[in-house]
């Protein structure tokens, strides 16, 4: 088009192209959040809140796993704090779910409301087995062999699955996934 000056980098670089390149990386590392990214765009009110919830928790627990299979290094601060904030977001979780409250975008199936005493207590067992890991990490590992252990003891993996398998039931019976 003429008159018409494409933007660039310093580099000469076309500044269109750039951008397609980046928002194709980005789109390769959010991998599969992107759909549930994508499906929390419009919510507001308490489905927006906990919709921000569960993403923090997924996040939270996506570094946990990390920290289990050995490919970041076990940071006792770190598992404390991430039990606590667990803890807390799982005794707020039966509040977040008021009646009526299933409306679009939400996930949640009317099914909450009908066993909400099965509901929540997944939220409360999931708050314990946060305090579980959060001690987990506050005994010392004995040595063995006279070589300080790093890696997170049984535990710790113990509590972690145990937090996985609340979300991961609770999930299974009373969201729609889209």
């Amino acid at each position: 088009m003429k008159g018409y000056n494409t933007p660039t980098f310093a580099g000469g670089q076309p500044l269109g192209r750039l951008c397609v390149v980046v928002a194709l990386t980005l789109i390769a590392c959010i991998g599969g959040g992107a759909v549930s990214t994508l499906a929390h765009v419009g919510a507001t009110g308490v489905v927006g809140e906990r919709m921000a919830a569960m993403t923090s928790m997924k996040k939270i627990m996506k570094e946990l796993a990390a920290m289990v299979r050995g490919e970041r290094a076990l940071s006792t601060k770190r598992v404390a704090d991430h039990a606590g904030t667990l803890r807390q977001q799982a005794l707020a979780i039966p509040g977040l779910f008021p009646k009526g409250s299933n409306i679009h975008p939400s996930e949640a199936r009317a099914l909450i409301w009908q066993e909400f005493e099965t509901f929540s207590g997944y939220a409360y067992d999931m708050a314990r087995a946060a305090e579980v890991l959060a001690q987990s990490v506050q005994r010392p590992l004995p040595p063995i062999d006279g070589v300080t252990q790093k890696a997170p003891n049984l535990d710790f993996r113990a509590a972690f699955a145990a937090i996985g398998g609340t979300c991961g039931g609770c999930h299974k019976r009373f969201t729609d996934k889209k």
